[in-house]
């Protein structure tokens, strides 16, 4: 079990996912210091040096491809996110940008996962 000191380690938030918690069923006061501990899924696809802007646009843009990954193959919400992630010229595009997320290279990753989960 975790302790009420404000740091955790990466074995803690193993420890923390096994047991099918939820954040906020630990005090408050180690919120902060878990949400730290956990890299941004769109940080990797940073323009500027690992720096984005955490707002609507990035959690839209990782609630579509929660669509496009975790719907059922074929189901209108997966492909309604498939075309938004893979297809779009110019909102996904805008998106990205909101956030400073390079579109290329997001886009590129999500076509090669979706190639691989398509097989």
């Amino acid at each position: 079990m975790l302790h009420k000191s404000k740091s955790v380690s990466i074995a803690d938030l193993f420890r923390m996912a096994g047991t099918g918690r939820h954040i906020f069923d630990y005090p408050p006061e180690m919120w902060e210091a878990i949400a730290k501990a956990v890299p941004h899924p769109l940080k990797k696809f940073a323009v500027a040096d690992g720096y984005f802007v955490e707002g609507p646009h990035a959690q839209a843009l990782l609630d579509v491809i929660s669509d496009a990954t975790l719907e059922k193959l074929g189901s209108s919400r997966a492909l309604v996110a498939q075309w938004f992630l893979l297809e779009s010229e110019q909102a996904y595009f805008e998106f990205c940008k909101e956030c400073g997320v390079d579109a290329e290279k997001l886009r590129k990753h999500l076509r090669k996962q979706h190639a691989k989960r398509n097989k």
